[in-house]
């Protein structure tokens, strides 16, 4: 039996709402439990709660690259938004995020649960950092005051790679801010950032503004978690965190979905009620077709008594 066209046109709109809401759904930032991440490297690192849960870390010594990170992300397309404050006026290091990243790569060791006898990580992953201002250090080069993106290749520890972005120990620039390029972090301001983090595209966005944009042209971007990178900066916050899923769709392809689902609900609900009107008009008809029928039998009934009469 074939089905009503209305009941394809509602079942149309069913999927293109689903759709859309289900795209709405990754756009939603929902706040990070900061609770189940863990420390790599150096460094003290102090989850605090708030209203929305455990979304604020302190770090507050002054040591070697370290790292406070998710082991349980995976990547995948991510949209992560952080504020960021130093509250120690006395130093101008580095603060800073880490992307694509995997467990042990900070330091090129196995992870504490690989056990004994298991292959260190190879370092491949992406490195945010801003420093306060320029500073030339022992033999370790100059590192320039600055927001950067550098690629990852090798253990970061206290040498030229991590300091001076050093491409032969292992850290290679890729990319300054735009406007923040050459200007180093002001103690006691918060800094809101937003990372759209994909496995071809990077997009950073401090207080509005994208500083940094970047495309691979051949490959992939590094596969793995998102964390925080604190070299040499005590007094550091990074609070709010809140992250979600990119969805597949740009946000006109949803808004497209979300009308045309309102679009075919309507059309569905004009058809429905076109039908019921329909049906309404011909059961009346029907009736009123058998009530003259009725008389027109009658009318044969009394002929007939007529013709026998004597």
């Amino acid at each position: 039996m074939r089905r009503p066209r209305h009941i394809h046109i509602r079942a149309l709109a069913v999927l293109a709402a689903l759709a859309a809401l289900a795209g709405c759904a990754y756009l939603a930032l929902r706040p990070v439990d900061l609770s189940r991440w863990q420390q790599e490297g150096a460094g003290r690192w102090t989850v605090r709660g708030t209203d929305t849960g455990n979304d604020s870390v302190v770090q507050s010594e002054n040591a070697n690259p370290g790292l406070f990170f998710d082991p349980a992300d995976q990547g995948g397309g991510r949209l992560y938004r952080i504020t960021i404050r130093v509250d120690d006026g006395s130093d101008d290091d580095f603060i800073g995020f880490v992307l694509g990243y995997q467990a042990g790569e900070l330091t090129g060791e196995p992870a504490d649960e690989a056990g004994a006898g298991a292959i260190g990580a190879r370092p491949d992953f992406l490195l945010i950092d801003w420093k306060r201002a320029d500073q030339d250090y022992m033999d370790l080069g100059m590192a320039r005051a600055g927001l950067a993106l550098s690629r990852v290749t090798a253990p970061l520890r206290e040498s030229p790679g991590a300091w001076a972005h050093d491409p032969a120990d292992g850290v290679r620039e890729l990319a300054r801010a735009a406007t923040l390029g050459r200007s180093g972090w002001e103690p006691g301001r918060d800094y809101l950032f937003e990372i759209r983090y994909t496995s071809h595209s990077l997009s950073v966005r401090v207080d509005g503004i994208e500083e940094i944009r970047y495309r691979t042209e051949t490959g992939t971007l590094p596969e793995g978690g998102f964390g925080f990178y604190n070299y040499s900066q005590p007094a550091v916050t990074y609070s709010g965190v809140a992250a979600q899923r990119l969805s597949p769709l740009p946000w006109w392809a949803l808004a497209l979905l979300l009308l045309a689902a309102l679009l075919l609900a309507a059309a569905a609900a004009r058809r429905a009620a076109r039908r019921r009107q329909e049906s309404g008009d011909g059961t009346g008809s029907d009736g009123a077709g058998s009530g003259d029928g009725g008389s027109g039998n009658g009318g044969q009934g009394d002929g007939a008594a007529d013709a026998t009469s004597p």
